[in-house]
């Protein structure tokens, strides 16, 4: 190679200055993390998060015996992806196993969907592969934020935050929020609102006069409007994840919806930089193990549950 060449070729390929990442990687970790240990994780409790939830509409919703079978490829696939040579088939598995599910049941909850398209990206992308698990793991710090940013935006377009009127609406439909929001609201206005019932067209008003129910419904957007920012940005990526997590179990703790608080909360805690999530992820284990014993009837669930299931 002569000398004109050697110099092209420095020029194009050289190490003259480091590449700037791109907005994608924006979420990305310090070189030398290992978040691969995180990913795996998430992608184990992901397919046992599904099999319990199938587990659940089977034996206590009164599923169709399809949905047995199909409770059945989820916990067969939930122990393959544990086997590095299974995990890719155990992934497609569970992906077709949800995606029929969608297919022939009506009105499943939002979670549902959530399931397929994380789903959809491990199958895509392979976390052991050193290349794609960087792509993968923005990818999923860029849903939670984006999914954190479109909810504050629509509760402040809409505007059913600003005095509490969403809140107190719910108080009149679901028997959950009006005990967990008791606290905060006087009781005869508490009394009026669960006898407007929420389903009749002409119902309400459905305003508070509680100053506290009024800031805890203000504080929702915008958290739900700071919190993508605290992620995005590395120094309190780490703050944010922790918030976030706990902001989002508390509201669906109120709202008894834990089987979308837990994967919810999982993909929050995805943002912790390197093996963060994988110290966090027993925790979680130990969440499915307790609805699990739940569905057996080993343990009690009624303070879990919404309409006699999960």
């Amino acid at each position: 190679m002569n000398a004109a060449s050697a110099a092209g070729s420095r020029s194009v390929s050289g190490p003259s200055s480091p590449a700037r990442p791109g907005w994608l990687e924006w979420f990305a970790d310090p070189p030398g993390s290992d978040f691969a240990a995180s990913l795996r994780a998430f992608r184990l409790l992901l397919l046992v998060h599904a099999s319990v939830r199938l587990w659940d509409r089977y034996l206590v919703e009164g599923g169709h015996p399809l949905h047995l079978a199909m409770a059945a490829v989820l916990t067969l696939a939930s122990i393959a992806v544990t086997r590095p040579q299974l995990a890719r088939a155990a992934v497609f598995a569970a992906l077709w196993t949800v995606g029929m599910e969608v297919i022939i049941t009506h009105g499943l909850a939002n979670h549902v969907y959530a399931e397929l398209m994380l789903l959809g990206l491990y199958a895509l992308l392979d976390p052991d592969r050193e290349d794609e698990a960087l792509l993968l793991v923005c990818a999923l710090r860029w849903m939670v934020a984006l999914l954190l940013l479109w909810a504050g935006l629509q509760k402040l377009l809409y505007g059913t935050y600003f005095h509490a009127e969403f809140l107190c609406w719910m108080i009149a439909r679901r028997p959950a929020f009006a005990a967990a929001l008791a606290w905060v609201v006087p009781s005869d206005e508490l009394a009026r609102l669960v006898a407007a019932g929420g389903t009749q067209l002409g119902s309400g008003p459905y305003r508070t006069d509680s100053l506290l129910l009024i800031l805890g419904s203000n504080a929702v957007w915008i958290a739900e409007l700071v919190l993508p920012v605290m992620l995005l940005v590395r120094r309190s990526r780490v703050v944010g994840a922790v918030l976030a997590a706990l902001f989002v179990l508390s509201i669906q703790l109120v709202a008894r919806e834990v089987m979308f608080g837990l994967l919810y909360s999982q993909l929050v805690l995805l943002a912790l930089p390197g093996r963060g999530f994988r110290r966090v992820a027993p925790l979680y284990a130990l969440a499915y193990a307790y609805l699990a014993a739940s569905l057996l009837g080993l343990v009690p669930a009624d303070w879990l549950m919404k309409r006699g299931g999960l």
